[in-house]
């Protein structure tokens, strides 16, 4: 029996005609070290399945293997500096999007989606595509927020590319039409889905479109980010996320949370991360414009706030408190809030979700309902503050939050 040599064993894994042994690959997983030829292989493969001279196993095939090396730092980092690579796979992708390549059958489109956002998980693959010529990038961004709807998973890499403010300059508005749209499309579908007769609900859990309310519902969590690192580096973008007329992008985002509280009810997760990435974003917006908070203050938001305060795990319920005592801590919002407070049901929520927060075991849910009662009390709310002397001065609330700064502030309200 021959033994191969480190070439042999390089074209067994590598250099083999695809066409002729196509044995699938795990995508998630790669065998070998990254070729440094792999790239160029790539191209003449993608070149002969449009002439019809390769298999569609062998494109599967070439897909799989493009996923292995985009994992892999050193191939991450060559294939955003080959110009001309992106180029070919995105006219690929666009040729699939228009029916051709038998799209409908082999789905290429997500093989594509897939081997992208593998670019970005790794530290080399950032940093390349953060060091791009601006021309380059651009070509990127138009691709990403073109198909940033159909393909949530694209909203990874957009993500990454928010983090540098830089980069965006010119796009800042563009992401937040993209993002609005985006909620805009999560929203459509599940208004028709809950057209469906009462007898179909469970059903709808396996069907496609249900299927893509999810898979977008949990890519918020790179939306939502995305949007607030753009919009605070530009007044004209800020002020589309905080504009509220019908529609708008604060508009459809406040209506998520109508849909995040009967979720359950359509057989839909939940998804923690991308919940937890809006109270956030509510947080940091009026914190970065206290007067953000009247825009935040109306309907139903204060409401479910309340809800997610009360009836969620403790890392959702801590960023829905400091969210909503962050709205709370503004004049601007006083009037709005009162009206949702007005209701016995909805302080009684309030004043049990503290009760609960303020000694719990959970360190972070404990300083979160801390700063957000203070919040509340140091600011226009202070006159409703003897509502909460009773928690607050709770010997058992009073031995863990001892050490908490935010604690002492609390009770020195009232001396």
């Amino acid at each position: 029996m021959k033994i191969m040599s480190w070439m042999d064993t390089l074209d067994f894994l590598y250099g083999r005609n695809a066409q002729e042994n196509p044995r699938p690959q795990d995508p998630t997983m790669f065998s070998a070290p990254c070729d440094e030829f792999f790239y160029t292989k790539f191209y003449s493969e993608i070149a002969k399945y449009r002439e019809g001279n390769s298999t569609p196993e062998a494109l599967t095939e070439a897909f799989n293997q493009l996923a292995n090396h985009t994992s892999i730092p050193l191939a991450a980092h060559a294939f955003w500096k080959d110009t001309q690579l992106f180029s070919c796979v995105t006219a690929f992708f666009e040729e699939c999007i228009s029916g051709k390549n038998n799209e409908s059958k082999y789905h290429w489109t997500n093989m594509i989606v897939f081997a992208l956002v593998k670019l970005v998980d790794t530290r080399a693959g950032v940093s390349t595509l953060e060091s791009l010529p601006l021309e380059q990038l651009d070509t990127i961004l138009v691709f990403l927020l073109n198909h940033s709807t159909n393909f949530p998973q694209l909203w990874r890499i957009t993500y990454e590319v928010s983090c540098v403010s830089k980069l965006l300059e010119g796009y800042e508005k563009n992401i937040v039409y993209a993002a609005t749209d985006y909620i805009s499309s999560i929203i459509t579908k599940f208004t028709h889905l809950q057209t469906q007769p009462e007898s179909k609900k469970s059903e709808n859990t396996m069907l496609p479109k249900h299927k893509a309310i999810q898979e977008q519902i949990t890519s918020l969590k790179y939306v939502i980010p995305s949007v607030y690192n753009t919009s605070v580096t530009c007044r004209e973008a800020f002020d589309l996320i905080i504009n509220t007329a019908p529609d708008t992008f604060l508009d459809l985002f406040k209506r998520m949370y109508d849909l995040f509280t009967v979720s359950s009810d359509y057989g839909l997760h939940l998804t923690e991360d991308s919940v937890v990435e809006m109270n956030i974003f509510i947080d940091s917006v009026v914190m970065f414009d206290s007067s953000a908070s009247l825009c935040f203050s109306t309907g139903t938001l204060p409401r479910n706030l309340i809800i997610l305060f009360n009836d969620f795990n403790t890392r959702v319920a801590s960023t829905a408190a400091l969210a909503f005592g962050r709205i709370c801590s503004s004049n601007a919002a006083v009037h709005s809030v009162w009206n949702t407070l007005m209701f016995d049901e909805n302080m009684a929520h309030v004043v049990t979700g503290f009760t609960i927060g303020l000694s719990h075991t959970d360190d972070t849910f404990r300083e979160a309902c801390c700063s957000a009662l203070l919040s509340m009390l140091d600011g226009p709310f202070r006159v409703k503050k003897n509502v909460f002397k009773g928690i607050i001065f709770e010997s058992s609330v009073a031995s863990k939050n001892a050490n908490d700064p935010n604690y002492s502030a609390l009770r020195s309200l009232f001396d």
